[in-house]
């Protein structure tokens, strides 16, 4: 035989036993309840506001970081500048000087523009004269940096000319005249080269022949030196 155990189930302080839960009543007046809600709210709000007064101090502290920052960096920045003021301040004069190197560049460029080596043309001169010419006179007339070259008068002349070489010579024999003038014209720079016998005599000391001959060429532009020229690539 089984036997059920029955337990019990406690009753509430207060309660009349049989289920019946009698009503509480609340004696406090309203003034207590809306005090007390009052207190929560002010709390509340005293924790909302330290919270954005701490907000506050570090939005003011990061910003006050970063203003500090751009102090430094615009103290650099300053520092920088003025030290750049100052370098320009003692390299003011460099300009001047390159602009007047320039100027006396481009004025020695001019000033040469019409240089020639006569010393290697006239060395060209003596290797192709004949055998027993002696040359009495040489004259150079032409074209200078400030002066165009003299307009044509001979209608033999080629274009092109700059340069005028005239020399007188003498020689006991007269010469290959047409060979004379093929090497005068084989010279670079050199054309139009004309040799003409002005007149014949007899020798005062041996009453031999006499020739006396004039010798005229043209001299281009080609014989001009160019040596002081910009390179390739300079200004």
């Amino acid at each position: 035989m089984t036997t059920t155990k029955e337990h019990s189930v406690p009753t509430p302080v207060g309660a009349v036993p049989g289920g019946y839960v009698p009503p509480r009543v609340n004696l406090l007046p309203p003034e207590i309840y809306a005090s007390q809600a009052v207190g929560k709210l002010k709390r509340y709000l005293a924790l909302g506001l330290v919270l954005v007064v701490a907000l506050c101090g570090g939005v003011y502290t990061l910003a006050s970081m970063r203003l500090d920052d751009q102090k430094t960096e615009l103290a650099a920045a300053e520092a920088d500048t003025l030290a750049l003021t100052q370098a320009q301040a003692q390299y003011a004069e460099v300009p001047v000087v390159l602009s007047r190197l320039q100027q006396l560049e481009e004025a020695r460029q001019l000033g040469m523009s019409t240089e020639t080596l006569w010393a290697d043309y006239l060395g060209a001169v003596f290797a192709v004269m004949p055998g027993g010419v002696k040359v009495a006179s040489i004259t150079v007339a032409g074209a200078t940096p400030l002066l165009a070259p003299a307009a044509e008068t001979n209608p033999l002349q080629g274009p092109g000319a700059v340069t005028q070489l005239d020399l007188t010579a003498v020689s006991d024999t007269l010469p290959n005249i047409a060979q004379w003038q093929d090497g005068l014209n084989s010279v670079p720079g050199f054309q139009d080269a004309w040799v003409n016998v002005v007149t014949v005599g007899e020798d005062e000391d041996d009453n031999t022949p006499r020739f006396e001959l004039s010798v005229r060429v043209q001299v281009t532009d080609e014989a001009y030196a160019h040596r002081f020229l910009p390179e390739e690539g300079e200004g």
